[in-house]
């Protein structure tokens, strides 16, 4: 809003207006003018006519129609980047505090839907929800219970994460077809998830399985 009482000495708010916007017909009879000739003048009249009013409703519809889109844009990036961080928040959180302190279970309805699924399963028999992760989970922890994950790398947008992680673990129950070893391994893997409302819907783990049997053979 325009400040009057800061405007510069001698300037004119009418004689600025009067730059831009077009004469407006008006006879007035006391005007000085009209007074000495005897005609009507030309000047601006305090009120536009029904023209002037009309190119400023366009020039302001205009004006809107060119911002608004700007203003969707960035509200629907910044909507965007805040879901990417929900979904980095919600992995990191199942790997950090779920497979290195043992809180898998107690995450599981934290970081996973419902009708949560495996898009490339180690076993034609994996079940699919929750209960699907979490025999999962049991299954591994049994043979493996002291394993250790880092995140390596983290990638996320709105729809999905990706991470490569490294991990360190003991052979201590059955798993592969194979019984207990006692063996140490490391390996990599990377995971790709699918996410809905800050939760994993689909996982697809891609992970050298047989570099890890050959180390618990061998």
């Amino acid at each position: 809003m325009y400040n009057y009482a800061t405007q510069p000495q001698g300037f004119s708010f009418r004689k600025t207006m009067n730059h831009f916007l077009p004469p407006v017909p008006v006879t007035s009879p006391k005007h000085p003018a009209c007074l000495t000739s005897g005609f009507s003048v030309t000047s601006v009249a305090s009120t536009p006519d029904a023209a002037v009013t009309e190119m400023i409703r366009t020039r302001h519809t205009l004006l809107l129609l060119a911002i608004v889109p700007v203003l969707c844009s960035q509200c629907t990036a910044t909507r965007q980047l805040q879901q990417a961080e929900r979904n980095k928040e919600t992995v990191r959180l199942w790997w950090e505090e779920g497979w290195n302190n043992n809180r898998n279970e107690e995450l599981l309805y934290r970081c996973f839907t419902p009708d949560w699924q495996d898009g490339n399963p180690l076993v034609a028999s994996q079940q699919e929800g929750i209960e699907g992760i979490r025999r999962t989970v049991r299954a591994y922890r049994e043979a493996f219970p002291d394993s250790k994950f880092t995140i390596t790398h983290l990638f996320a947008d709105h729809k999905h994460v990706a991470i490569r992680y490294e991990v360190i673990a003991t052979h201590q129950g059955e798993m592969f077809g194979l019984a207990p070893t006692g063996r140490e391994f490391t390996s990599t893997g990377l995971v790709l998830y699918e996410m809905r409302d800050g939760k994993i819907a689909v996982t697809w783990q891609e992970l050298d399985l047989t570099g890890i049997i050959n180390q618990l053979k061998n």
